[in-house]
């Protein structure tokens, strides 16, 4: 953390704009502290269902949401990031949980829906790895259109294909 720190206040101090992709689970003591180097964030949000998020990523989502929250409160520019991968999270009500939460945020600028590609198959092979998304497919662009549209129905904030 401290490493992070020190080089995004360097950048700072030499006038570079910077920005952080994080899933924000981290203490949020540390995330307060880095906010004020960063001039924005790109904040995933994975699952908006608790025990999916247990399920899919290993930890609970509450620490996440909460970050969220305080780094929002503490005037933390946003983008917030949803990868969307078939059969785990493409479904109505996560769409409209994040635009329920886009609309809790005061300083959140897009919503970015991050579409479900396979690339990492082949590295994971690479590596020697079992891919744990073996057998989904990609998403297309096309794909996505209704579910730009359920989130456009419930928030004001730009939604897009990041």
């Amino acid at each position: 953390f401290s490493f992070t720190q020190e080089l995004l206040s360097k950048a700072k101090e030499r006038g570079l704009h910077n920005c952080l992709e994080t899933c924000g689970y981290a203490p949020t003591d540390k995330i307060l502290r880095i906010r004020e180097h960063v001039d924005l964030f790109l904040y995933d949000y994975k699952e908006s269902d608790r025990e999916k998020h247990i399920q899919f990523t290993g930890v609970d989502h509450a620490l996440i949401l909460k970050n969220l929250s305080e780094l929002d409160r503490a005037g933390g520019k946003i983008i917030l990031r949803c990868p969307i991968i078939p059969g785990l999270n493409d479904r109505e009500q996560h769409f409209l949980e994040i635009a329920r939460l886009a609309n809790d945020l005061d300083h959140i600028l897009e919503i970015n829906l991050m579409l479900y590609h396979s690339f990492g198959t082949s590295k994971s092979k690479k590596l020697g790895k079992e891919y744990p998304l073996e057998g989904i497919k990609s998403v297309d662009k096309e794909q996505a259109y209704p579910w730009i549209e359920v989130i456009k129905g419930k928030t004001k904030v730009p939604v897009r294909i990041g």
